[in-house]
């Protein structure tokens, strides 16, 4: 049986500063809450909704790491982003998020009026992008919002077209980079996907898978 965690977001506001002396472990449990708040604000979740971000359960039953995924849910008042591990049952309610730097709400003013291109990915390329350093916020938001497709077992990119052109544009810049080889790899196929997907233009949304 898993642990039930109330968590009010802004007391890890300091906990990634580098300047700071916090320990290891504080950091972990930030990072943790933080990408939580991150990819449920990314999606942009709405009351009621049920997600399901590529985001790892953190517990360790019998020494061993738990393999399952979490599943988010939104309260709408106040908003409270619950989140919780199907396996192990570990869960917990995550609150005061809105505003701090885990907060990838897009600002009224800036929703695309075009359609959203969505990309299906295996999760090792995934892993690679998501590890991969983005400058640009609307880029970031699309990796941060994506999400496991349960019955294809397939991870789901989807964003406007602008953030796909700001992320390949990263990409192509950090292509010539010196990496391992297995995620420099992964990354050109990304790369060499969206790029695929910016070649086209049918209306309405588009699907395009990344596999050969």
């Amino acid at each position: 049986m898993g642990d039930t965690w109330i968590t009010d977001l802004t007391h890890y506001l300091d906990a990634l500063d580098p300047r700071l002396d916090v320990p290891a472990s504080a950091r972990r449990i930030a990072t943790f809450f933080g990408n939580i708040a991150s990819a449920a604000t990314a999606m942009g979740m709405k009351a009621d909704d049920i997600r399901f971000p590529v985001l790892s359960c953190r517990r360790r039953p019998s020494r061993k790491p738990c393999p399952g995924y979490l599943v988010l849910g939104m309260h709408a008042e106040p908003p409270i982003i619950e989140w919780w591990c199907p396996l192990c049952r570990d869960s917990g309610l995550i609150y005061n998020y809105a505003g701090t730097h885990w907060d990838f709400s897009p600002a009224a003013d800036t929703l695309p009026d075009g359609g959203t291109v969505r990309i299906l990915m295996p999760e090792a390329d995934f892993l690679a992008l998501r590890d991969f350093t983005l400058f640009d916020r609307d880029a970031e938001r699309a990796v941060k919002g994506a999400e496991f497709d349960p019955d294809d077992d397939v991870v789901v990119l989807a964003a406007p077209e602008a953030a796909l052109e700001e992320l390949a544009g990263e990409l192509a810049s950090a292509l010539n980079e010196r990496r391992p080889p297995s995620k420099a790899a992964a990354l050109e196929r990304v790369y060499d996907r969206i790029e695929e997907a910016l070649k086209h233009q049918p209306p309405g949304n588009k699907i395009i898978h990344l596999f050969r």
